[in-house]
């Protein structure tokens, strides 16, 4: 369709049908798609060069060229998300080149109808001329210019829904926790009081005392945080790059060192996350790096580190993988290296610094069988390796695990925690939806309801069960939505 003053686009309503609507002006298709001055349950995808993106751009959207929209589709939001493009040229003549064909040939393939075969909804398609930029300014949607590395981590897709809604209220539980450890109980108390648990969705909005302050000089603290099976890598590159300041009244005498940091004053902190993640598979690892490239995220101990490694089955124990040969592009794994613990980029060295420092035994099994996995490589071979224990990796402070599940790993993470620590799970259990979609199947992948509670993080095993309910995903499928925090003494 091609875009001039008036439109015969396809929109999404309400019921998320496709419906079509007669020729309309430019204003009144921006209107419906800031409906409310927010986006009316589109996401808009810019497909422009990232120079063009930079320049000029509709409010909210999200750059992916493209050229590079084969090979970071992964990029996108889930498939139950309408997509708005907005594209350089007549959206007739806009082609994917080199789209892998049913059968695996390749051809190239007008735009809406490649992403409609990879299952996404385009509800419609703008053409980027001065007329589009000049309505959306007049309206208020128009943005220009900005902090290019702001603009960089923009990413289309969503983390966690539970790392979203709770992870305002665990930077101030942690906060204060760091600054106040003998108040424990009463923060715990307040947050379960005060804060966003079962079933909000803006809880992280809702907090008064996290907030936007000229962070020149104010005071840093640290959290680590461990993914557990983080795939693509979504949370650790959300978590990696968020910016965020917690306000505390300093009822004890305060350790950070700030000019207005006085007993029964209040300071301003700002939390900065250092993030690793694991994973068995070394093309969502690829992803990951790929992610944290493209937002200038660093790797090691001030960004993120990534490990490549075989969780249990059964023992709970780490096995270093090593990486494939002849499999992947070399600049593919190349770029993973930068972030891969044990490799020549920053490795055991920034292992080691991060834990700050681990014991001289967990090192060396780090070490070894790092090393060993190498001798693998280098000599062709995907030789098993020899496993290590889970403390080489250090303690955090948050630990979160999406859509993984391997039980005999679950008691280490209580022990990986931090005290006063809060551990996020959201996998799926068993439940109508999950046997109507039919998989994940088996025990060994599906929770059971109240298990994490009764049998791995509640009151017995040194937790408070802060939040502990089930919601069902696009697909139908039941999902847990628990968090749990640990108490400082056990």
């Amino acid at each position: 369709v091609d875009f001039g003053h008036e439109y015969r686009p396809n929109i999404c309503v309400n019921d998320a049908t496709m419906v079509p609507l007669e020729p309309f002006p430019l204003l009144a298709l921006l209107q419906r798609i800031y409906e409310n001055n927010a986006i009316a349950g589109l996401s808009i995808i810019d497909l422009r060069d990232a120079s063009m993106f930079m320049a000029s751009r509709l409010r909210g959207s999200y750059n992916v060229p493209l050229k590079y929209l084969v090979t970071r589709m992964f990029l996108l939001p889930d498939r139950a998300t309408p997509l708005a493009l907005v594209v350089a040229g007549p959206p007739s003549r806009q082609m994917v080149r080199g789209a892998t064909l049913a059968g695996g040939s390749k051809d190239d393939i007008q735009l809406t109808a490649f992403l409609a075969t990879r299952g996404w909804q385009v509800a419609l398609c703008i053409e980027a001329t001065a007329e589009l930029w000049r309505v959306a300014g007049e309206i208020g949607v128009l943005e220009e210019g900005g902090c290019a590395l702001s603009l960089k981590r923009r990413w289309p897709f969503q983390p966690s829904k539970l790392l979203v809604q709770q992870i305002g209220l665990i930077e101030q539980l942690l906060v204060k926790m760091r600054i106040q450890p003998a108040s424990e109980g009463q923060i715990a108390t307040d947050w379960t009081a005060r804060g966003s648990l079962p079933g909000s969705a803006d809880g992280a909005q809702r907090v008064e005392d996290i907030h936007e302050v000229n962070t020149c000089h104010v005071p840093n603290i640290t959290m680590r945080m461990l993914d557990v099976g983080c795939g693509s890598g979504r949370d650790l590159s959300w978590l990696a790059t968020r910016s965020s300041v917690v306000r505390v009244v300093n009822r004890v005498v305060d350790p950070i060192p700030c000019a207005d940091a006085s007993h029964g004053r209040a300071t301003d902190v700002k939390v900065i996350w250092e993030c690793v993640g694991l994973d068995s598979w070394h093309g969502a690892l690829q992803r990951a790096a790929e992610v944290l490239a493209l937002g200038d995220v660093p790797p090691g101990p001030a960004g993120v580190i990534l490990h490549l490694v075989q969780i249990g089955p059964g023992t709970g124990q780490l096995r270093p993988l090593p990486l494939p040969i002849g499999t992947a592009k070399a600049d593919k794994l190349q770029l993973l290296r930068r972030y891969l613990a044990g490799t020549e980029d920053h490795g055991q060295r920034a292992l080691c610094n991060i834990v700050g420092p681990p014991s001289d035994f967990a090192s060396s099994r780090w070490s070894k069988a790092i090393g060993s996995g190498r001798k693998g490589q280098d000599a062709g071979e995907g030789g098993r390796n020899e496993c290590v224990d889970a403390s080489a990796l250090g303690r955090f402070d948050l630990l979160v695990s999406v859509r993984f599940l391997e039980r005999s790993f679950l008691p280490i993470m209580a022990r990986l925690l931090n005290p006063g620590g809060v551990i996020l799970i959201s996998t799926f259990v068993d439940g109508p939806g999950l046997r109507a979609f039919g998989r994940p199947q088996g025990r060994e992948h599906v929770l059971q309801r109240d298990e994490l509670a009764t049998c791995f993080f509640g009151p017995e095993q040194g937790f408070e069960v802060l939040r502990d309910d089930i919601e069902a995903i696009s697909d139908g499928r039941e999902v847990s939505m628990f968090c749990a925090l640990k108490h400082a003494i056990v």
